[in-house]
């Protein structure tokens, strides 16, 4: 669901917003559950897969606020105790440093993972079958100046293995609708062995 759709629109942006100011004389606890559902719904509705993750790394975030707030590791011992308001600009232990720390570790190995791994995959995997079977593929990156009509496409052949040694031909256009190409550059990188 994007912020432009019809869905998001005229049914998920009313039904939040009537949930929340339905639950205005609740207690606040009540209004954030009905925008953690809301939350977990709109961000979910792509991607349903993914709401296991949401909630592991919504936990862990939830778990190390507690810490934060209380300076205590044992939070299910302080579970209905109320949570102090810390100081701002107050100084932090050594404890609570870790448990921010600790959540922003998770929250960056939990998105690295998810965004870069497919990738690192699929690059080892070219890699093995380039040096397996000496084959070459063509890389495309192209780099023209917003606003302008020219620019420089250059195309990678990457790489040929040659007794080897590596070669990579280069080859660019002045811009995107020019048919024609430059010579090709080759650039042959030695084996040192």
């Amino acid at each position: 669901m994007v912020f432009s759709s019809h869905i998001f629109i005229y049914f998920f942006l009313p039904s939040a917003l009537l949930g929340y100011y339905a639950l205005a004389k609740a207690p606040q606890r009540w209004r954030n559950f009905w925008l953690i559902l809301a939350g977990y719904t709109f961000y979910g509705w792509g991607g349903p897969r993914f709401k296991l993750l949401m909630f592991a790394t919504t936990s862990i975030d939830w778990f190390m606020s507690l810490i934060i707030a209380h300076d205590d590791w044992h939070v299910w011992r302080l579970w209905h105790r109320p949570v102090p308001r810390l100081v701002r600009g107050g100084p932090r232990t050594h404890l609570q440093r870790s448990a921010i720390t600790t959540s922003i570790v998770c929250n960056l190995i939990a998105l690295g993972f998810f965004k870069y791994f497919n990738f690192g995959v699929d690059t080892y995997n070219a890699v093995l079958r380039f040096t397996q079977n000496n084959q070459s593929a063509d890389v495309f990156w192209e780099c023209a100046s917003s606003g302008s009509d020219i620019g420089v496409v250059p195309t990678f052949t990457v790489p040929q293995f040659n007794d080897g040694d590596i070669v990579i031909q280069i080859r660019t256009s002045v811009n995107e609708s020019n048919s024609e190409w430059s010579a090709p550059v080759h650039l042959t990188v030695k084996n040192p062995s």
